[in-house]
Parts: C-alpha cells; structure tokens; sequence
C-alpha cells in the first residue's frame, strides 16, 4: 500500500472549487475544476501554477514548489481525490518551483516522469542550484525514476495525460501535459500570462515555433505556469498570441536599437514596455533584454 509523506495529508486547508474567469488575477490562490476530475491550483500573483488529473485508476500530479504550492495541493488531493493513490508526479522544465516536491510525492509512492532532456538538464543545474535550497525547506533533490525521449502517455483508467517533450523554448526540457480528451493543456513556463517571461535559459526565436505548434492544438483551457487559468479556446488563442507578441515586439526593438550601434545598457534603457505596465515580474526585463541580445549576436559588455 502506497503511503503518504511525513508532512502528508494530515491538514485540511479551505479551499475553493471556482469557474475561473478568462483573465481574472486571484489574490489568493484558488482550485479550479477545469474538467470533470482535472482540477488546476492557480496561485496568486506570478506564483507557480500546478495541476491534478484524478482518475479511475490514480492521480496524477504536474509540477510542485515545495515552498508555496505543497500544502495547498496536498489539500486538494484530499478534498478531491477519492481516496486515490498519487500514481504519477510530471516534471515540466529542470526548475526549484517544479521539481520541488519530488521528494514528498516519492515518499507517497509516486512515480516521478520527465523527459529525458529535462532530466540531464536537472542533473547538471539541481546540485548547484536546487539541492541546499529544498534541504532547507525540508526536502531533497530527487531526479525523473521514467525519462522519456518525445513523448510518455500516462493511463489513468478515466482519463490519459500526454507528456510531450517540445524542445528548447524557457528551458531545454520544456515539456507539456496535455490531455486530449478533455482540452486541457499544462504548459508549465512555456506560458506566462500577464506576466514578463523568464528566458535566462531558453531560446525565444524557438520558442515562438512552440507557440505557434501550441496554437494548432484543441485547448479549452489553459494552466500557464505563471499568471491566471485561461479558459475557453479564444481566449487560449489569445494568450499564446500575447506571449508571441511580446517576443516579436522585444527582438525587434533590441535588433533595431543594435543596429544604431547602442550598447547594451542604453539598450536596457531604451526599450519601451509601456504597452506591458500591468504585467508581473518586471524585475525580470533587464536580464530578458541582455539574453535577446546575445541571441542577437551582440557581445558582453
């Protein structure tokens, strides 16, 4: 019999089952059924978003941070999984606010699955960058028990979730889960929605063809990995295209200002965002303009 963790599902959090509004920002994180047994955890602010399919035959979990997301999706999974054993935790992208709770869902008996990118990508980034930070909240680093090349299709009796490798766009592991049948799609940080990217690791003209192969897919709703659940397939189609957008407007204006011979802190200065005022994470703009230039061409400085 699987078990649950030391710090389990002992507490009972309030929680509230809400038909998330297209574009509405919670202040405080909010579960949102999307589906008949799919359920989102969107958080507040710019905090990572996770997701819980709960099927006929298991559960299966995408993506964690130990700090802020653990205990609220503990609660869900109590409040909403019959009882059900966690079968499977999916691993987006090589990140702490992803791969953060490996090591609780390993203690349930989970099975840990990432594609075979994002595992060598955790393997040369996590001891450096992840493994004192999670000691310290009271996990460890624990790497996918199943990689796969392209893609891994997780049987939960009622529902399948399709984990699908899509290359290098936020990190060279950014993988999806998708669930065809329903049109759910958790994009992990291969969407941001209202809110600036982090591209330190990744590749935007890539990542752009990402968007634009996402954009074909049959999505009812949308679990970025930061900002509000998007729902209805419109409104989908608008949030890849406002990311989309956003690349184009940010290259543009880099290559333009690098052609006039700017260097890249007048560029830094010199890139207008105003159209973006109401987005999160703007601390973020000054190391995103600095990676478009360098993908640019342009040398440090």
């Amino acid at each position: 019999m699987r078990r649950w963790g030391v710090c389990g599902l002992a507490a009972v959090l309030a929680g509230c089952i809400a038909a998330a509004g297209a574009w509405a920002q919670e202040k405080a994180g909010v579960t949102v059924k999307l589906a008949e047994g799919v359920f989102a955890y969107d958080s507040p602010g710019a905090d990572v978003n996770n997701g819980v399919v709960v099927g006929s035959r298991g559960i299966f979990v995408y993506n964690c941070d130990l700090d802020k997301t653990y205990k609220q999706l503990t609660a869900l999974i109590q409040k909403e999984g019959q009882g059900k054993p966690v079968r499977f935790l999916g691993n987006g992208h090589a990140a702490g606010d992803d791969i953060g709770c490996n090591g609780q869902f390993e203690d349930m008996g989970a099975i840990i699955v990432g594609s075979e990118a994002m595992h060598k990508d955790l393997v040369e980034k996590g001891p450096k960058r992840y493994k004192e930070r999670l000691e310290k909240a009271g996990g460890r680093l624990v790497y996918p028990h199943v990689s796969f090349k392209d893609r891994a299709v997780l049987d939960l009796g009622s529902h399948q979730v399709h984990m699908i490798l899509m290359g290098k766009g936020h990190t060279v592991g950014d993988t999806v889960a998708y669930l065809p049948k329903e049109k759910v799609l958790f994009s992990t940080d291969l969407l941001f929605v209202e809110n600036h990217p982090t591209i330190t690791d990744g590749d935007t003209a890539n990542w752009q063809k990402i968007l634009a192969t996402l954009r074909t897919w049959e999505v009812e709703a949308l679990v970025p990995g930061h900002g509000p659940v998007v729902q209805g397939k419109e409104n989908v189609r608008k949030a890849i295209d406002a990311l989309d957008a956003y690349f184009s407007d940010i290259r543009g204006q880099v290559k333009a200002l690098m052609a006039q011979g700017k260097k890249l802190a007048e560029i830094q200065k010199a890139v207008d965002t105003k159209k973006y005022a109401s987005w999160g994470r703007k601390n973020v703009l000054p190391e995103t303009i600095k990676h478009i230039y360098a993908e640019l061409g342009g040398k440090g400085e």
